[in-house]
């Protein structure tokens, strides 16, 4: 960017020079110089200030030589920590140019290596310098980064769940965690994917924009817990029994599994824990699990169990009105409908068999007065007015006993 000036003296304090721009003839010229690239030619002549005498000329060249472009370099250089070594590159615009490497943006000294191994950043700078006219030019910063690479993720190399789980559950700590299928390369895994039991899965952490070389091994195990099964369908239980939720038949698929355990909630999901002594109520949801007391697991599925408390005795009304007004004119047993395996019989004081129903109370099976047993009495007349035996059999399914009852019923035909 600078002027160059031509510049001449002379033999004599008597003579001055003047310039041309040519050997001989030419224009005066009043500054001989050149600003920019390129070459010019002044010519100076020396004047006798006395005599007026004029000497030859004397050329003087001029010339500005274009300096080399900065050296082209790629960019800066960042790379995460992988024991690897960066070195600064850089080119120039003209062949015959070539580069040298500083280690400041002027002065400084030569770098025959400009490189970087190990964690940390440093900033080279190439200077172009033309082969043929020895013109150097601005230099060009080129920094060097390598990036501290991160550990692994920290985590439980094995890691339990009780239930068929995702990615999204796994546990670790770390910064912005990336999942793989394999300990070194492999494929990303989307934190939504499903896991099985015994999978294995490998985890690493990005701090930075460096993702961690080691990655954390976690081990999938999945406790499957059997699902309850109900091993009777009947869950009639007696009023006067006081049936507790143990009552109820309830079983997994392994028997062998001494950890398993049955428990009671109030609730499908959630809810209360019932302790198995809890007294079964009518119509009432009861929620059976099994639970395993090593793991910690519970089935997955709950089943609904709602018990049926009935009445486990019969109440035999022993009176009746054959007064055709509706009221008591048939013998009822009062709770029949539970025991439908049964057998009524009426006999007289001398031990006759006058009546003979079974499945007592199904239908129309019931005891109006009349003998339904050829002998004694005719079939279609009312009995007579009097004191009769009755026995009335049946079989308690609940309790699985057979129970007899016996006693005398009053029939009143007037």
């Amino acid at each position: 960017g600078q002027t160059l000036t031509a510049s001449a003296t002379t033999g004599n304090q008597t003579e001055f020079i003047t310039w041309y721009d040519a050997a001989t003839g030419g224009n005066v010229v009043s500054d001989p110089s050149l600003t920019g690239v390129g070459t010019i030619t002044y010519y100076a002549e020396a004047t006798d200030d006395i005599t007026g005498c004029i000497s030859t000329r004397t050329a003087v060249t001029l010339t500005i030589l274009s300096t080399p472009d900065a050296p082209i370099s790629s960019g800066d250089v960042s790379e995460c920590d992988s024991g690897q070594t960066l070195t600064a590159s850089a080119t120039t615009g003209n062949q015959t140019e070539f580069i040298t490497w500083y280690d400041a943006a002027t002065g400084g000294n030569v770098v025959s290596d400009p490189s970087l191994t190990g964690v940390g950043t440093i900033t080279y700078y190439a200077e172009a310098t033309d082969d043929i006219t020895g013109c150097i030019s601005t230099r060009t910063a080129v920094t060097l980064t390598i990036l501290s690479t991160p550990d692994a993720p920290i985590g439980n190399s094995v890691q339990s769940f009780c239930e068929p789980i995702t990615i999204s559950d796994l546990s670790v700590s770390g910064s912005n965690i990336l999942w793989y299928d394999a300990p070194e390369g492999g494929s990303l895994i989307s934190p939504s994917s499903s896991i099985s039991n015994g999978q294995t899965i490998y985890a690493s952490q990005t701090v930075g924009q460096c993702e961690g070389i080691n990655r954390l091994e976690i081990n999938i195990e999945i406790n499957i817990i059997p699902n309850p099964i109900l091993i009777s369908s009947n869950l009639d239980f007696c009023l006067s029994s006081q049936s507790t939720l143990s009552d109820i038949q309830i079983s997994w698929d392994n028997f062998n599994n001494q950890g398993f355990v049955i428990e009671w909630y109030d609730s499908l999901f959630g809810g209360n824990f019932l302790d198995s002594n809890t007294l079964i109520e009518d119509d009432t949801s009861y929620y059976a699990t099994i639970y395993d007391s090593v793991s910690g697991c519970e089935s997955i599925t709950r089943i609904e169990v709602v018990p049926n408390l009935i009445p486990c005795q019969v109440i035999i009304y022993n009176a009746l009105s054959l007064n055709d007004n509706g009221i008591n004119d048939y013998m009822v047993i009062e709770n029949v409908e539970y025991f439908t395996d049964n057998r009524l019989e009426i006999y007289n004081r001398d031990g006759h068999l006058l009546f003979s129903q079974n499945q007592y109370g199904v239908a129309d099976n019931l005891f109006r007065g009349f003998a339904n047993v050829s002998g004694i009495y005719d079939k279609n007349k009312k009995l007579p007015t009097g004191s009769y035996l009755y026995i009335f059999k049946y079989y308690n399914s609940f309790e699985q006993k057979q129970i007899t009852l016996k006693g005398f019923l009053t029939i009143n035909s007037n």
